[in-house]
């Protein structure tokens, strides 16, 4: 017998917690049921509650509970002060779903205001709408039901097939109960249509007794993105009295299996936002971490990506993943590791970095010698973004490769002369710095890269595994340098996670280009946990059909790559254009 705790069972203030409430808590499995039979130890102050049914309350002090009993297990769904606490409990719950555990909090509407009859709402933008699985029932035989109305009626009918339908019933129903129903109903929607034929009107009172059983039959451990477990009231007070980092560290069923699988070569993983990809790569990197018997020392780990800020992050995550390997993994961002390999190969010698009004000087110079017209001596800045996006970032080693390039993303079309006179400048760019003994990022990358293509890496620079993260924005050269940091066979265990279609910066690549081959060992993950459906059908409906460059293939459309499919509805919303930033801004403040 365990005691499990739902995800937001605490929403108070940090750090306002009773240790001593807890540790009754904990105490469940071991005091519940025992009381006045002559055990040891204090009595628990338990009450099973009339409503919401099966519930059943823990009071200690100024503290309570609400828990469920969950076969042989325990399951907290609030813990609070006494103020509010019955009102609040009345609107959590238990229920299965798919033959999952799930946790419910219905909406707390305002007594004033029917539930059962709030307004319909509308998007304001002319979306399909896949009709869900409770679209079997006709309107008259769901206005059968004790707390349906038009209203709710209204709102299921716009509740979209792709999104989890017991999350979208939450802000529906105005009791557990019906949200238990109408789950059930939507599940067997075979047995309610008898029932119909029959005369009668499904009500949560006929399924009690069933959904005890169904319940009885589940395990809260089956569904770690909706419950944890712990012995322990420090460990207890971080889960509860934590911020959402605390559960990003818990994965999904689709992701399970992505964490221990074995491949042949290179890897990747794609997903929309909010999919759960760099959950993945984290519990990834914890598991090659992991020695295994023939490991003669402990293995090492690169964790990397383009971003400086998330490496930190990530240590923090992975010591409350686990510990125990939390020391083997490297949390770095590339130009970090870039700019150390090329210190090391200088002996220490300081690698003196232009500034930003040095580059800008840099460039002016370059349009000026080389007779660069148009865009370019309006803004020389933009003949920049061409050397660093278009060339360095992307290795390109001579005049006619760049005449040969597709240059994704430039938003400015460059003719064959004009790319040779670029080119040109960027020769003579090239050449000043190293005479002078001056870098940018983009020659310290291009660096790195040759020595370690010659195999001059320093001691600490040979990984047993690399995982790149947000790789749609690394640039080509970068991913190279990350390929040679992975000393597994046959690149077993270089992994590159990422979505093409999240790419923030030009001169896009892809992988086959630089001979990383991913061939059925690429996979999507589709459920998006964050994201509403509206927010993304919405942006599925702007920009439909419109292509975007892929890390694998050099080009697909929004609708061959439909990754991201959002299980949370949310609210609808209203496309707003206007002509200009002005105009946007006025429309932001009228809001």
């Amino acid at each position: 017998m365990s005691v499990y705790f739902a995800r937001n069972a605490f929403s108070g203030k940090r750090g306002e917690l009773d240790k001593a409430f807890l540790t009754a808590v904990l105490a469940l499995p071991e005091r519940f049921g025992q009381q006045s039979l002559g055990s040891t130890g204090p009595e628990l102050d338990v009450l099973k509650l009339h409503d919401p049914k099966r519930c059943w309350r823990l009071k200690a002090g100024d503290w309570r509970a609400g828990f469920y009993r969950v076969g042989s297990d325990f399951t907290v769904v609030l813990i609070s002060q006494r103020k509010g606490f019955y009102e609040e409990i009345r609107r959590r719950g238990v229920t299965a779903s798919m033959g999952k555990l799930r946790h419910v909090t219905v909406a707390q509407f305002v007594e004033s205001v029917s539930p059962v009859e709030r307004e319909s709402r509308d998007s304001g933008t002319d979306i399909h709408i896949t009709p869900n699985s409770l679209s079997i029932f006709t309107d008259s035989q769901l206005l059968q039901i004790h707390g349906v109305g038009e209203g709710t009626v209204r709102r299921i009918r716009k509740i979209p097939d792709e999104i989890d339908l017991v999350d979208a019933l939450q802000s529906v129903a105005s009791s557990v109960g019906l949200v238990e129903l109408l789950g059930d109903m939507s599940e067997a929607p075979e047995k309610y249509l008898a029932m119909y034929e029959r005369g009668m009107s499904p009500s949560l009172d006929d399924m009690d007794e069933e959904r005890q059983a169904i319940l009885d039959r589940l395990t809260p451990a089956s569904s770690p993105e909706d419950f944890v477990t712990s012995s322990s009231t420090d460990e207890l007070e971080a889960i509860l009295d934590g911020s959402l980092d605390d559960w990003m560290v818990f994965l999904r069923e689709e992701q399970r299996d992505l964490v221990t699988a074995s491949y042949n070569g290179p890897s990747r993983i794609g997903g929309g936002p909010g999919t759960g990809k760099t959950v993945v790569a984290l519990h990834r990197a914890a598991h090659w971490a992991r020695p295994t018997p023939d490991d003669k020392e402990p293995p090492r780990i690169l964790l990397t990506t383009f971003v400086k800020t998330l490496p930190t992050h990530w240590e923090t995550l992975l010591k409350r993943m686990d510990r125990t390997v939390a020391g083997s993994i490297q949390c770095r961002n590339v130009d970090s590791l870039a700019m150390g390999i090329l210190m090391k190969s200088r002996n220490g010698k300081k690698v003196d970095l232009l500034k930003d009004d040095e580059r800008s000087a840099f460039a002016s110079r370059m349009v000026e010698e080389h007779e660069i017209k148009g865009r370019f001596e309006d803004d020389p800045l933009l003949l920049l973004q061409e050397f660093d996006h278009f060339i360095a970032n992307r290795g390109v080693r001579s005049r006619d490769e760049y005449l040969e390039l597709e240059r994704v993303g430039a938003g400015i079309p460059l003719a064959r002369p004009a790319r040779e006179l670029v080119y040109s400048a960027y020769e003579a760019y090239a050449a000043r710095l190293k005479e002078r003994d001056r870098w940018d990022f983009p020659h310290v990358r291009i660096e790195a890269l040759r020595l370690a293509k010659l195999g001059l890496l320093p001691n600490g620079y040979l990984f047993d595994a690399v995982i790149a993260d947000e790789a749609q924005d690394l640039t080509a050269v970068q991913a190279q340098l990350l390929l040679c940091l992975d000393k597994s066979a046959d690149h077993s265990k270089f992994l590159m996670v990422g979505d093409g279609q999240q790419r923030i910066y030009r001169g896009g690549f892809t992988l086959r280009e630089l001979g990383i081959e991913v061939g059925g060992r690429s996979r999507i993950l589709r459920g998006n946990w964050r994201n509403t459906y509206w927010i993304w059908a919405v942006a599925q409906h702007i920009t439909e059909g419109v292509p975007f460059p892929e890390l694998e293939d050099s080009d697909q459309t929004r609708e061959e790559s439909r990754s991201s499919e959002p299980r949370r509805e949310g609210e609808p919303v209203t496309l707003h254009q206007v002509e200009d930033q002005e105009a946007e801004i006025q429309r932001v403040c009228s809001l």
